[in-house]
């Protein structure tokens, strides 16, 4: 089963700009207002997945869709996404609702109610085309629509937003999606009286701190490791997709019984944060689960934005195909390279036929094994994001 996710687009307005309600140097270069599919990437993603011959079950959308909660904009790209999904006959499009669709400055609190009403009356309807669904959400913060073989679960993270007595405290309830132990019990529920195994769970904010060293802040939700453990602990099969950081990552959580996987969703076409450059790429993903599988296992194919198309990512923390789903060791794949008759080189098929755990391996994985394989005097070598060989002599 196939699922496009998009996440944190930032479109913005060429209009509004010259009206400047913009504040700051963040936001995006997609104006909403292009119609063109090289300078709109939504618009851009029916002749990239028409190419590529992709069949796809539905869109997953994190949240986001418009920078400073503009309104119209949000509306505007929420209908494209639903062109896309028309033309490429895709049949569900699922949103979840992002802290840029509700508010992203102090000076707009008490707005936030407004576009809380406004996101409940747009068309097509927001965040399910199901109106006992989009009911769901917005009462409880969790809806999910049942497809065969898989249910998709969205929970609204960004509840809280609007609220605080005071200008910091709303700033933190903002800076910080919210779970609450109700919306944890609901999610156990929905999938404990599921008759499916498979479940994505889809939210803006990010359960675990997506990166221990690239991100310097601790702002992941305080409730994000009890609703992993919990989900792990229903020994049902789990995807946890999320956005906000602007930083893809993929990872197993090592919580409950049948560990869930936590897939953090590039940016779509945002500018980099400060200090991110280095790891940044705008990217939309399909995420291509195994329904046959016990545990999550799948592959995530991803696309850069580059050139006023969509190409094979070449990004090396996310290239254009992550397999994700088998438990690996390190040194037990240091120790099967070690264990094969190199002479001078072994070309990818026979490396990965001998270890076959490098299919599933990350770039910054593979700087860990080759420092393990200096002192065998070998060495992967990689390019383009992706292993081409095992060489003798070469460091």
């Amino acid at each position: 089963m196939r699922f496009l996710v998009v996440s944190d687009i930032h479109c913005m307005s060429s209009d509004l700009e010259g009206a400047n309600v913009y504040f700051g140097n963040e936001g995006s270069s997609f104006n909403i207002e292009e119609r063109c599919p090289s300078k709109n990437p939504i618009l851009a993603l029916t002749k990239c997945l028409s190419d590529e011959e992709l069949q796809v079950d539905a869109i997953l959308c994190l949240g986001d869709f418009a920078h400073q909660s503009k309104q119209l904009p949000l509306m505007q790209a929420w209908n494209d996404l639903h062109l896309v999904a028309r033309k490429l006959n895709i049949q569900h499009v699922m949103g979840v609702t992002g802290n840029h669709d509700l508010l992203s400055r102090i000076e707009d609190i008490d707005q936030a109610q407004k576009r809380i009403d406004f996101l409940k009356q747009i068309a097509p309807p927001f965040p399910f085309n199901d109106r006992q669904q989009q009911k769901d959400y917005f009462a409880d913060g969790v809806a999910v629509l049942s497809l065969l073989g898989c249910d998709v679960i969205a929970v609204d993270t960004c509840r809280l937003h609007g609220l605080g007595g005071d200008a910091n405290a709303s700033r933190s309830i903002w800076a910080i999606g919210h779970l609450s132990e109700a919306m944890i019990a609901k999610i156990v529920e929905i999938i404990e009286q599921s008759e499916n195994s498979h479940f994505i769970v889809m939210m803006h904010h990010h359960p675990l701190r997506v990166d221990e060293i690239v991100d310097p802040d601790y702002d992941q939700m305080s409730d994000g490791a009890k609703l992993l453990q919990s989900l792990g602990d229903t020994g049902k099969s789990c995807i946890v997709v999320h956005g906000h950081k602007h930083m893809v990552k993929l990872r197993c959580a090592e919580l409950g019984h049948v560990k869930p996987v936590v897939f953090s969703a590039s940016s779509f076409a945002a500018y980099p944060y400060k200090n991110h450059e280095r790891y940044f790429a705008n990217q939309f993903h399909i995420l291509d689960i195994k329904l046959d599988a016990p545990r999550p296992e799948g592959t995530i194919y991803s696309w850069d934005w580059g050139g006023g198309k969509w190409e094979r990512s070449r990004t090396p923390n996310m290239p254009f195909t992550r397999p994700f789903g088998k438990d690996y060791a390190i040194d037990d794949i240091v120790t099967k390279i070690c264990a094969i008759d190199c002479t001078s080189m072994v070309a990818k098929n026979a490396l990965f036929e001998s270890v076959p755990e490098l299919a599933y391996v990350s770039m910054d994985e593979v700087e860990v094994i080759n420092q393990k394989l200096i002192e065998h005097d070998l060495s992967i070598v990689s390019a383009r994001s992706d292993i081409q060989a095992l060489m003798r002599g070469v460091q």
